[in-house]
């Protein structure tokens, strides 16, 4: 696998609550891109001055664990010209940003290769990145800059209609902590595989 993580690699069990409880931005800082607060007159890149446009999907991939799977999701995000994928059942551990090629995967999972969440984008749209949270293997939340709005993207895995219910209950508890993650005012796109409640 032709990839190196740029960040240090987090434990989901580690995200403590009060962390997750916070819009990004004020308490958050362990898991931003770059540390400390960005003051009000911050030049970040902002989506819309990367593209007028931008292409987004989202994928059951069923595993990234095996050599070559990256890199086949890479080739067809580029032949399908998208600029964010939202990649659900990664079975990757840990949570951490990789680098992997021209993209850029933000991932979140467990300690066994069970599950697992990410969002790949391109490099020009890692400017744009605020911040993000591996809520759990199940769900992962990015902000981006945008104008007039921010946007979040918030990529879950939602367990089958034959799972516990208590296995039910905390992917909900989970989606309402990366909700609570970002601002009323953003722009919230959630997807990847749910299920009705």
């Amino acid at each position: 696998m032709t990839h190196k993580l740029r960040k240090k690699a987090y434990s989901v069990q580690g995200v403590q609550d009060s962390a997750l409880n916070a819009s990004f931005g004020r308490e958050v800082t362990v898991q931003q891109v770059a540390p400390g607060r960005h003051p009000a007159t911050d030049c970040k890149p902002r989506l819309d001055t990367i593209r007028k446009s931008m292409k987004i999907a989202t994928w059951n991939v069923r595993t990234l664990y095996q050599e070559g799977k990256i890199e086949n999701v890479i080739k067809e995000m580029d032949r399908m010209n998208l600029n964010i994928v939202g990649l659900a059942e990664t079975r990757w551990t840990g949570a951490a940003v990789a680098k992997v090629d021209n993209k850029v995967l933000i991932f979140s999972g467990g300690s066994t290769h069970e599950r697992g969440v990410g969002i790949l984008f391109d490099e020009s749209i890692e400017k744009s990145l605020k911040s993000w949270c591996p809520v759990s293997d199940r769900v992962v939340v990015a902000k981006f800059a945008g104008k007039p709005l921010d946007m979040g993207i918030v990529q879950v895995y939602a367990p089958t209609s034959t799972a516990e219910e208590e296995e039910v209950e905390q992917f909900y508890e989970d989606l309402d902590k990366a909700m609570k993650c970002l601002k009323s005012q953003d722009i919230k796109i959630s997807w990847g595989t749910l299920m009705p409640r």
